[in-house]
């Protein structure tokens, strides 16, 4: 926490968690864009640099966002409502204003966030975009890209079961404010489906998470990428062992294709994938693989599991 002199305007730093996606790191630029707007002194800036996709988007638009934390008064968190997943140079106190699309986050961490925005759509973008429709504002033509390059990023081109009308409408009236253009879309899924080299284990890092189920600890990573398919048959036995080294008592994968709207599951334990297959209606061959014809996102396959075990499950 690096606190302004007090004879300083205050500031709102408008951030996300460390290394963030595309939604965290548009939605920091585009909130810090509407405070300032509303005639309030705010800063956007991350801790670290952003993943690949939101970096390609950022030079594709000629911006950039600062990676280390200035000073600041106060605080927006966006794309994340639990402390645990902050800069630890945050301090809980000094958090004023939520805005995320997930549950999770217990709102007592934050004692002085009367801004508390947590609903159920596909992407943090399209919250922060109602905030400008209600401000009665217009963002930036590039905070307007930033936008939508979050909400297409985070429902995986509006294909998820995660969409809600509201992801659409934001997409449409964003679209009129400042189209994306043939083929940016197109060009963002790419910058983050080069899984070259080293950049497999790279990205199969960058988007794990875990969690417990039938008294297991189980990793869940998940790739968003164009040409699943040929990936898995390609480099199947080097994602085998990325997986295996989780160093989890199970581990899955989920490897969704944006353009094709298919999602291929891995789970390598047959104990564990037969009962994955009975959680989420699907099949598992004897590889431990399944493939569905749509999406099948995180925030599904997670609850499915935890329910299925009779567990507490979180978005």
């Amino acid at each position: 926490m690096r606190k302004l002199p007090p004879t300083c305007a205050r500031v709102i730093l408008s951030t996300s968690y460390p290394n963030p996606d595309m939604d965290g790191t548009a939605c920091a630029v585009a909130y810090a864009e509407l405070l300032t707007a509303q005639g309030k002194e705010a800063v956007a800036a991350i801790s670290g640099p952003p993943h690949i996709e939101a970096r390609h988007v950022l030079g594709e638009l000629g911006m950039d966002i600062p990676t280390a934390l200035p000073a600041y008064d106060e605080v927006a968190i966006l794309d994340v409502c639990r402390y645990d997943q902050l800069d630890p140079a945050i301090a809980a106190e000094d958090v004023i204003t939520v805005i995320d699309h997930r549950r999770g986050g217990v709102p007592e961490d934050f004692p002085h966030a009367k801004d508390w925005q947590v609903e159920l759509v596909g992407a943090a973008a399209t919250l922060v975009y109602e905030r400008w429709r209600d401000a009665d504002l217009t963002p930036s033509a590039n905070s307007a890209k930033l936008l939508q390059a979050a909400i297409l990023s985070n429902t995986v081109n509006l294909k998820a079961a995660v969409t809600t009308e509201r992801d659409h409408v934001a997409m449409a009236a964003l679209s009129e404010i400042a189209p994306l253009g043939d083929g940016f879309a197109h060009r963002m899924f790419q910058a983050k489906s080069d899984m070259a080299g080293p950049k497999l284990r790279e990205a199969l890092y960058a988007d794990k998470s875990r969690f417990e189920a039938n008294g297991w600890s189980i990793t869940f990573f998940q790739l968003e990428i164009i040409g699943t398919q040929e990936l898995l048959e390609t480099r199947e036995q080097e994602i085998r062992e990325i997986i295996a080294s989780s160093g989890s008592d199970r581990a899955l994968l989920s490897l969704l294709d944006i353009e094709r709207g298919t999602t291929i599951l891995l789970i390598p334990n047959a104990d564990f994938a037969e009962m994955a297959g009975q959680a989420l209606s699907c099949a598992f061959d004897q590889a431990g693989i399944a493939t569905l014809d749509r999406i099948m996102m995180r925030k599904e396959v997670r609850p499915a599991i935890q329910a299925y075990f009779g567990e507490a499950a979180l978005a």
